[in-house]
């Protein structure tokens, strides 16, 4: 004990100068450590978020492409007076009038196809996306009662077409009241997908984009309570 005292009373300084390098290289070492750790989870950040923009980004194009596609069967909708055409198709040019199936099938299949590249899409990327869920959720059931509206609509105009090829003289027999009927519930149904579409996008620039921009984009606020507006927070 007496040899062991007597070493370390002649070596203090030596002992002492290799405790401070030990507990110095261990400080580093953890100092490296935590800066490593700090490095791994900022890369992991900025990852995440570059995918979070690029997935925004595509997303956003392919709710544009839905909505423009809705806005053309709008203006279809619009520029088409059944009873007119009813009573002088054969006399019309424009073809729009001659084969308003035809066109509403063309319009209809566009709609179709984008709304649901933008729902496998969304699938693909849910991981990312999963703050939409709810919403993506609400896009899809809406879109499936368009796209029912759309093909009655589609049907009644084959019919009504198929009579007067058909049979000229029932013209006057066609039912105008139950076209107008599934025109009204297709025009409800479009409106509340274009603000839902609205809303998708307000949403995706929100979550993804203000704290980049120090901005944020004023959401849907309808005057009737009972409008639904889509949200993260609220969609169920």
């Amino acid at each position: 004990m007496h040899e062991i005292v007597s070493f370390i009373t002649k070596n203090a300084s030596e002992i002492i100068t290799i405790f401070l390098t030990i507990i110095g290289w261990t400080l580093a070492l953890y100092q490296f450590h935590k800066q490593h750790t700090k490095n791994l989870i900022l890369q992991q950040e900025n990852v995440k978020k570059e995918l979070q923009i690029k997935t925004a980004e595509e997303a956003i194009k392919l709710l544009s492409n839905v909505r423009s596609a809705l806005i053309k069967i709008t203006g279809f909708i619009a520029g088409f007076n059944l009873e007119i055409v009813a009573a002088k198709h054969s006399h019309l040019l424009n073809e729009k009038f001659n084969y308003p199936s035809k066109m509403l099938f063309e319009l209809h299949n566009k709609f179709n196809n984008d709304s649901l590249e933008f729902l496998y899409y969304f699938e693909s990327r849910e991981v990312i996306l999963n703050k939409f869920s709810s919403m993506k959720n609400d896009f899809r059931d809406k879109y499936n009662e368009v796209n029912d509206d759309s093909i009655k609509l589609f049907n009644f105009l084959i019919e009504s077409f198929l009579i007067e090829i058909t049979k000229p003289s029932q013209i006057e027999k066609m039912d105008y009241e139950k076209y107008n009927s599934i025109v009204k519930q297709l025009e409800s149904n479009m409106f509340d997908l274009h603000a839902y579409i609205f809303d998708f996008i307000v949403e995706l620039q929100n979550v993804f984009l203000s704290d980049l921009f120090n901005y944020k984009i004023p959401t849907r606020k309808p005057l009737d309570s009972k409008i639904k507006v889509l949200s993260p927070e609220s969609s169920n």
